[in-house]
C-alpha cells in the first residue's frame, strides 16, 4: 500500500479527526461557549486537499483497491467538514464556506478524473442499449 494514500498514519488521523470534529460538534449544542469546529474543519480541508493531489500524482501507478482506499478516505474528510458546516460560527464565516464548497468541488472532480483515465471504458465494452 502506498504510504501516501492509505499509510496507517493516514488512515490513523482521518480516524482522530473525523473522532474530534463529531466530538467538537455535539459538544457546541450544550453550551453557548465557542468551541474549535471551524478550525478543525479547516484542518480536515487540508487533509482532504493534501490526499487530493497525492492521488492525482500517482494515481497511474496505484492498483484499483489503492484508488479505492484513496477515494474513501477522501469521501470520509468530505464527511467530516460538512459536519463541520452545521454550527452557526462555521456557517457565520463566509470566506470558510466559500473555501468549503470550492475544495469540496476540486475534490470530487479529481475523483471523476482518476477513475476515468483509471477505468476507460473501451468502445467494445460500451453496451448501446
Amino acid at each position: 500500500m502506498n504510504a501516501d494514500i492509505g499509510g496507517i498514519g493516514i488512515r490513523v488521523s482521518l480516524y482522530i479527526s473525523l473522532l474530534v470534529t463529531i466530538l467538537s460538534s455535539f459538544a457546541e449544542h450544550f453550551h453557548q461557549e465557542k468551541t474549535a469546529v471551524r478550525d478543525i474543519g479547516t484542518a480536515q480541508l487540508t487533509s482532504m486537499l493534501s490526499i487530493t493531489f497525492a492521488l492525482l500524482r500517482s494515481y497511474t501507478a496505484l492498483s484499483f483497491w489503492q484508488v479505492m482506499v484513496a477515494v474513501m478516505s477522501l469521501d470520509i474528510t468530505s464527511a467530516t467538514v460538512q459536519m463541520a458546516l452545521s454550527q452557526k460560527d462555521t456557517l457565520s464565516s463566509r470566506w470558510w464556506v466559500v473555501l468549503n464548497t470550492t475544495s469540496q468541488l476540486l475534490v470530487h472532480a479529481s475523483i471523476g478524473v482518476v477513475f476515468g483515465n483509471t477505468f476507460p471504458i473501451s468502445s467494445a465494452q460500451q453496451d448501446p442499449c
